[in-house]
């Protein structure tokens, strides 16, 4: 279709859409001018850094679980909150995008997919994205599948690199989509915020509101069906693994599971196929389980609040993506808004231990964010969004359980079992001697991940089952992961834990893999800043778990920082330091011994050398083979 069909009907008639019929040419032309001053001008969000200012006051009990009230500063009292027993409408009411223009923003995995539901629900797409690489949409296989169904609307255009259309295409738009990555910074997106004309969500979001409006309203309520059980996870670390064994534990039970969002599939396909599966008169929708990855930046888009989950879980929290998110405070906050997306009764919330997260300011001074709080979580909601006063939280947040006590799990590492309590249960052991994934965090990731699917239904997933399917449970790729080589190899063994893009992950693979001392650390790539409080790259906690090691090489544009870090921290010096990844495995292979291993743990972004940790893993193990050409 041509380009002009952004302001027209197309050639079927179908009318322009709402949103460009009463465009004017003037309030375009107000609409490319981007809001200045970032997100401290988006009225919207401001409530974002208040999150920063937790002050806590008194305890209170609320259905026999002791919790600490916390008011964020200038937020409304709860006293203003309806108290209404009945449970607050879901936000799951179907968002109609045919006819509708929906512009998608960062054409990455999440964003194609985006489109490809878009498309196939009769929307026509614009994509957008800075990187002038990014593949065009146009030419995505796909995209042209979803775009070849019954109804489908058009690719209208992708635009990347500066491109001349860009604030057209925002000011345009019935719908805007944004992927991960697109900070709410980005000029447009801040604009289009503040403008509050256009509907605006995550990726996530948008799937996730499609999704639940086709299981409600035809397998639930003209099919008869169960709705599938919804289960999120998010953390520093630790949440890729915890939720790949929850799928494969509810897989082992006979039931089918997806697992995917910011780990591997995005679930605007998982809500492509709900719609296909509706769309071809299925009985019962394709999945009885949906196991949800999600990412601090998806948290922090629009639309958090039509996520609905029946258990939740930040499974460790430590400083991480501070160049985003700006301060501790902040990410912590935004992480426990998944709690806010568990209404009703029995929904399962599982914190770490220390429930309460201390951490220190830049001015020095200690501050906390609490997790799991029901209070806290009606004052950011209420807060940051004027019109959801009206709404009521009688049953919101979830009964909580934590990991390292009970109600929750704690696992004895020694004898390889884990006791579990749900908060609404007795307690009960699970044997986790049969699981064979390196680390032992391993083992913490697994009992959390029973814990998890009792709590979405003890009577469909029986402990017994459970207990079985351990033996089966493999770790995601990258992940602590064995490499796999020829059958004449030397003795050495080889470990992917490329996924350590942070300190606290490398530290929590490290802690639990030695190999007898034997094994050869590789540290190194584009370090994050901020690990270390105001300053520094936080290396320096590694030095207590490189002790149990044979030594380690650092590598990487942040490589002599790393040696530096250690060395002030009482270290010993590395074997080597190398230019790149490929010259640091060299070193590696000169110096380890018989029966040692070579473990790829570098606590650092992969950026400088790779396109991303999975492509840093993958010529890791062409390495360890001895491929030519990687």
């Amino acid at each position: 279709r041509p380009s002009e069909k952004t302001t027209h009907g197309d050639a079927a008639g179908r009318s322009p859409s709402p949103r460009r019929a009463r465009m004017s040419q003037t309030a375009a032309r107000a609409c490319t001018t981007p809001a200045s001053g970032g997100l401290r001008d988006v009225s919207r969000h401001a409530a974002r850094r208040q999150l920063a200012s937790r002050v806590p006051s008194r305890l209170t009990r609320r259905r026999g679980v002791c919790t600490r009230s916390t008011r964020v500063r200038g937020a409304p009292t709860l006293a203003s909150v309806a108290k209404s027993k009945a449970e607050p409408v879901a936000e799951t009411s179907s968002l109609d995008v045919r006819g509708k223009t929906v512009l998608v923003v960062g054409l990455g995995k999440s964003g194609v997919a985006a489109a490809c539901l878009a498309l196939e629900l009769g929307a026509d797409v614009v994509g957008a994205d800075a990187n002038v690489k990014a593949g065009r949409l146009e030419k995505n296989a796909e995209i042209k599948k979803a775009a070849s169904a019954a109804n489908a609307g058009v690719v209208v255009r992708t635009d990347l690199g500066a491109h001349e259309n860009f604030e057209t295409s925002f000011a345009e738009a019935d719908i805007i989509v944004l992927s991960p990555g697109v900070p709410l910074t980005t000029p447009q997106v801040a604009a289009a915020l503040k403008r509050g004309e256009q509907e605006v969500f995550s990726e996530l979001a948008f799937a996730a509101r499609i999704l639940y409006a086709t299981e409600a309203d035809f397998f639930v309520k003209e099919k008869g069906a169960t709705p599938t059980k919804k289960l999120a996870v998010t953390g520093t670390n630790g949440k890729s693994t915890t939720c790949s064994f929850a799928a494969q534990l509810i897989n082992a039970c006979g039931k089918r599971a997806f697992v995917g969002g910011n780990l591997g599939t995005p679930l605007s396909l998982c809500a492509l196929e709900f719609s296909r599966a509706a769309a071809a008169n299925e009985n019962a929708p394709p999945y009885d389980a949906l196991v949800i990855e999600i990412s601090s930046y998806q948290l922090e888009h629009p639309g958090w609040r039509s996520l609905r989950f029946d258990a939740a879980c930040v499974t460790t929290l430590s400083p991480d993506h501070l160049e985003r998110h700006g301060d501790m405070a902040t990410y912590a906050a935004v992480k426990a808004r998944v709690f806010a997306a568990l209404r009703g009764f029995k929904k399962l919330a599982v914190v770490p231990v220390a429930e309460d997260v201390l951490f220190e300011t830049e001015d020095g001074e200690d501050d906390v964010v609490f997790l799991a709080r029901r209070d806290a979580i009606v004052d950011a909601m209420t807060t940051d969004s004027p019109e959801s006063r009206t709404e009521t939280f009688e049953h919101v947040g979830g009964d909580v359980a934590r990991v390292g006590d009970l109600p929750g799990v704690v696992v004895d590492h020694a004898n390889r079992r884990a006791t579990i309590r749900l908060p609404f249960a007795k307690p009960e052991t699970i044997d986790l001697s049969t699981l064979r994934t390196a680390g032992k965090h391993n083992f913490t990731n697994a009992g959390v991940a029973a814990l998890l699917v009792r709590g979405l239904d003890a009577d469909a997933f029986p402990l017994q089952t459970l207990e079985a399917g351990v033996a089966a449970l493999e770790a995601p790729p990258h992940r602590m992961q064995r490499v796999d080589l020829p059958a004449k190899s030397d003795d050495i063994e080889w470990i992917d834990d490329s996924k350590a893009t942070n300190v606290e992950s490398a530290r929590a693979g490290l802690a639990g893999y030695a190999r007898g001392g034997k094994s050869v650390v590789l540290l190194g790539g584009q370090a994050k800043g901020g690990m270390d409080g105001p300053c520094g790259i936080g290396f320096g906690v590694l030095a207590d778990a490189l002790a149990k090691h044979a030594g380690y090489v650092v590598f990487g544009a942040s490589g002599e920082d790393i040696a530096e870090e250690l060395a002030a921290a009482g270290a010993a010096p590395p074997l080597a330091v190398a230019r790149t990844m490929r010259d640091a495995v060299a070193a590696a292979r000169k110096t380890v011994e018989d029966g040692g291993a070579i473990v790829l743990s570098p606590g650092c972004a992969s950026f400088d050398e790779f396109e991303n940790f999975e492509h840093r893993g993958r010529v890791f193990a062409a390495l360890a083979r001895g491929e030519e050409g990687v």
